[in-house]
């Protein structure tokens, strides 16, 4: 036996859910966007010093102090920072500050992460689209832009750290 009403009730319940269904979907959309700004969110990157360049001269030159050297990168949905190995913020290497820099969209077909101090002072880090290279730039300092590429991390030491001489002079 057929209930009088029952038919309507149902394309009615139908059309919610179809409606709560597209919500989802639009929700789901929207927060998909926003995990995107930076597609690496949560990889900590090992990032090996190259050299650098005069962004006006377009001379390369190595820098004594980096050279060598190289700094982990940690990401996350909406900046990134110098860390350590398991992506605790930390001061990495001379250039590199601490504080997250913010990612700002993309740039000429790089993302762009900047860094300003409380006097203006910007910071820029610009990456490749696959994150494999990172040119570093330092407002206030005359270097250049440092450049960087993505490499396996050092080897860590055996643990026993450097070797004392077996005489004082």
């Amino acid at each position: 036996m057929k209930r009088a009403g029952t038919g309507i009730a149902y394309i009615n319940g139908e059309k919610k859910m179809k409606k709560i269904f597209l919500l989802i979907g639009l929700v789901l959309v929207v927060v998909s966007g926003v995990f995107a700004q930076v597609s690496v969110a949560g990889q900590t990157y090992y990032y090996r010093y190259v050299e650098t360049v005069d962004p006006a001269t377009g001379i390369r030159k190595e820098d004594n102090i980096l050279k060598g050297g190289g700094t982990y990168i940690t990401f996350t949905m909406n900046s990134c920072y110098t860390s350590d190995e398991r992506g605790i913020s930390k001061f990495a290497k001379l250039y590199i500050v601490q504080s997250p820099f913010l990612y700002q969209g993309e740039q000429n077909n790089l993302y762009v992460f900047m860094w300003q101090n409380s006097s203006g002072t910007t910071n820029f880090m610009r990456f490749s689209k696959d994150y494999k290279r990172m040119n570093y730039y330092f407002e206030s300092l005359s270097s250049g832009v440092t450049i960087f590429e993505r490499a396996d991390p050092p080897k860590p030491d055996d643990g026993k750290g450097p070797q004392a001489p077996t005489q004082l002079w």
